[in-house]
């Protein structure tokens, strides 16, 4: 999808958005499906969203590995009304807050897609580009827990917008 001059597309909760490209504020273009598989790749290390060890199994943790082209590092956006559960390729699960915590340092893992608060995500396009994926039930941000590009860095919530929070795909 191309978007308008001077402006960027993003989703933003499950819909393709247009953005001025000075603002963070977005603006319903067109209802989307569930998005085609793609890396998530946090902005400020340049690695991916990965499902640890390519695990299928629930309660696995989600971290920052190199990206190497793996099913584990390809999530899908599936959008719930103004929010989107973010679903792995590789096991089919979703990305989830686990235990529905929520205190800041809240790690995040995958667990069976169940409509659960802490399974719905918001994407707020910035402005500059790259978005910050929120969990809904808490507003915290999701981010490395170790700000530096150590393999395997588990990710967690976080109530702090830092270059640490963006991501893009």
């Amino acid at each position: 999808m191309a978007a308008v001059a001077g402006t960027a597309a993003a989703f933003v909760g499950g819909t393709v958005m247009t953005v001025p490209a000075q603002a963070q504020e977005a603006r319903p273009l067109t209802a989307m499906r569930r998005s085609s598989p793609r890396y998530v790749i946090n902005t400020a290390t340049g690695m991916c969203m990965t499902v640890h060890g390519a695990s299928k199994a629930k309660g696995a943790k989600v971290d920052l590995y190199r990206c190497v082209g793996a099913a584990n590092q390809k999530w899908s956006m599936v959008p719930t009304g103004t929010v989107s559960q973010i679903v792995n390729l590789k096991s089919g699960l979703c990305l989830d807050v686990l235990g529905g915590k929520k205190s800041n340092g809240a790690l995040l893992g995958q667990w069976t897609c169940n409509g659960s608060a802490n399974q719905k995500f918001f994407l707020t396009h910035q402005a500059g580009g790259g978005f910050i994926i929120g969990a809904s039930h808490t507003l915290k941000e999701v981010q490395p827990k170790y700000h530096d590009r150590r393999a395997n860095n588990p990710l967690h919530q976080w109530g702090s917008n830092t270059r640490w929070a963006r991501w893009h795909h």
